[in-house]
């Protein structure tokens, strides 16, 4: 999960140097955007992400815990995809889907 993590957030998302997707988005707010790049300091995970990292596996959070964050993401998960399959639902004619 915590790699994962890293390379969807950290690597595409931010980006190692500011670069990421989710800040050279024109649709991105220019208050999170402040904060990844120009705000003095920089949050630690930009400045220096390892320790971040080395504590979300030396920690060891309980694997019960981390079972329960999980479930927690699935039921979002599972709830935003119903919420869009209903709205995609409600547009879409009846015979594109071959009924």
């Amino acid at each position: 999960m915590n790699v994962t993590m890293l390379l969807t957030f950290r690597l595409l998302g931010f980006g190692w140097d500011g670069g990421g997707i989710l800040l050279e988005s024109p649709l991105q707010s220019q208050k999170l955007i402040a904060v990844w790049t120009e705000l003095k300091p920089l949050p630690l995970v930009v400045r220096s992400p390892a320790p971040i990292i080395l504590g979300f596996v030396l920690f060891g959070e309980p694997l019960h815990l981390i079972a329960i964050e999980l479930i927690f993401w699935a039921c979002i998960a599972l709830s935003e995809g119903l919420v869009i399959a209903a709205i995609i639902g409600k547009k879409a004619p009846d015979n594109a889907l071959g009924v």
